[in-house]
Protein backbone atom coordinates (compact mmCIF):
# COMPACT_ATOMS: atom_id res chain seq x y z
CA UNK A 1 0.00 0.00 0.00
CA UNK A 2 1.17 3.71 -0.54
CA UNK A 3 0.19 6.58 1.39
CA UNK A 4 0.14 10.30 0.15
CA UNK A 5 1.28 12.98 2.61
CA UNK A 6 -2.44 13.46 3.63
CA UNK A 7 -2.49 9.99 4.74
CA UNK A 8 -4.86 9.10 1.97
CA UNK A 9 -4.49 5.61 0.08
CA UNK A 10 -3.33 6.33 -3.48
CA UNK A 11 -1.84 2.92 -4.51
CA UNK A 12 -3.34 -0.96 -3.28
CA UNK A 13 -0.61 -3.88 -4.67
CA UNK A 14 0.75 -1.29 -7.73
CA UNK A 15 -2.74 -0.61 -8.89
CA UNK A 16 -2.35 3.53 -8.79
CA UNK A 17 -5.63 4.46 -10.65
CA UNK A 18 -9.12 5.06 -9.49
CA UNK A 19 -8.60 6.18 -6.01
CA UNK A 20 -9.65 10.10 -5.97
CA UNK A 21 -10.50 12.10 -2.50
CA UNK A 22 -12.74 15.07 -2.29
CA UNK A 23 -10.82 18.81 -1.29
CA UNK A 24 -11.85 17.34 3.00
CA UNK A 25 -10.19 14.52 2.46
CA UNK A 26 -12.99 12.14 2.14
CA UNK A 27 -12.59 9.46 -0.50
CA UNK A 28 -14.84 9.61 -3.65
CA UNK A 29 -13.69 6.31 -5.06
CA UNK A 30 -11.84 3.27 -4.85
CA UNK A 31 -10.28 0.60 -7.05
CA UNK A 32 -8.87 -1.86 -4.61
CA UNK A 33 -7.28 -4.86 -6.10
CA UNK A 34 -8.97 -7.96 -6.16
CA UNK A 35 -11.70 -5.90 -4.58
CA UNK A 36 -15.43 -4.19 -4.97
CA UNK A 37 -14.84 -1.00 -6.36
CA UNK A 38 -16.38 2.06 -5.54
CA UNK A 39 -17.85 5.41 -6.84
CA UNK A 40 -19.72 8.17 -6.23
CA UNK A 41 -18.91 8.24 -2.61
CA UNK A 42 -20.37 11.37 -1.09
CA UNK A 43 -19.90 13.08 2.23
CA UNK A 44 -22.17 15.09 4.47
CA UNK A 45 -20.96 18.24 5.52
CA UNK A 46 -19.96 16.54 8.58
CA UNK A 47 -17.70 14.12 6.82
CA UNK A 48 -20.14 11.08 6.87
CA UNK A 49 -20.86 8.79 4.20
CA UNK A 50 -23.89 9.68 2.52
CA UNK A 51 -24.29 7.70 -0.54
CA UNK A 52 -21.51 4.91 -1.93
CA UNK A 53 -22.00 3.27 -5.39
CA UNK A 54 -20.80 0.10 -5.92
CA UNK A 55 -21.56 -2.72 -9.00
CA UNK A 56 -23.88 -0.68 -10.34
CA UNK A 57 -25.84 0.40 -7.31
CA UNK A 58 -26.20 3.56 -5.60
CA UNK A 59 -26.89 3.11 -1.82
CA UNK A 60 -27.80 6.04 0.52
CA UNK A 61 -26.38 6.19 3.98
CA UNK A 62 -28.13 7.56 7.21
CA UNK A 63 -26.51 8.79 10.62
CA UNK A 64 -28.19 9.48 13.70
CA UNK A 65 -25.99 12.59 14.72
CA UNK A 66 -23.42 14.38 13.30
CA UNK A 67 -20.69 11.96 13.56
CA UNK A 68 -19.89 8.78 12.33
CA UNK A 69 -20.81 7.09 15.88
CA UNK A 70 -23.89 5.61 14.75
CA UNK A 71 -25.07 4.55 11.17
CA UNK A 72 -28.54 4.28 11.42
CA UNK A 73 -29.19 2.86 7.57
CA UNK A 74 -27.60 1.91 4.43
CA UNK A 75 -29.68 1.46 1.97
CA UNK A 76 -32.86 -0.71 2.88
CA UNK A 77 -31.16 -1.97 6.05
CA UNK A 78 -31.56 -0.08 9.04
CA UNK A 79 -29.72 -0.89 12.44
CA UNK A 80 -32.55 -0.44 14.94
Amino acid sequence: YVYNDASQLVSSNGTTTGWSYDKAGNETAAAPAGGTARTGETWTDHSQLKSITTVGTTRALTHAGTDNTERTALADTTFH
